[in-house]
């Protein structure tokens, strides 16, 4: 699905072990959600893709972003790479593409 507008990706994860890790867990998913709430009513974007744990409760998601649920052990640039070929969003910035093909050829087994 090719897309003329930027698409917004937010890659949202991790575990709250401790009562204190669970507090900045939720501020961040709040901070997340109102992010993507934000942008998506300005119009300038295709879409929002948010990359989180499968067990993200989507009554919490705001209309309009699409969950893509985590398969697996999470590895950033084989994650944001998955997205950008499921999604496929126009062209990244030449910044994000330089900072993906360093990371991946670094943390690429």
């Amino acid at each position: 699905m090719a897309r003329s507008r930027p698409v917004l990706i937010s890659l949202l994860g991790g575990g709250a072990p401790s009562p204190a890790e669970a507090l900045v867990m939720a501020a961040r998913e709040a901070a997340t959600l109102d992010s993507l709430e934000q942008a998506l009513s300005t119009g300038a974007f295709d879409a929002a893709i948010l990359a989180a744990d499968a067990s993200r409760r989507r009554s919490q998601v705001p209309e309009g972003v699409i969950i893509d649920g985590d398969e697996g052990p999470f590895h950033f640039g084989r994650r944001l790479l998955g997205i950008i070929e499921a999604y496929e969003p126009p062209e990244p910035p030449m910044a994000l593409q330089s900072v993906m093909l360093r990371y991946m050829n670094v943390a690429t087994p």
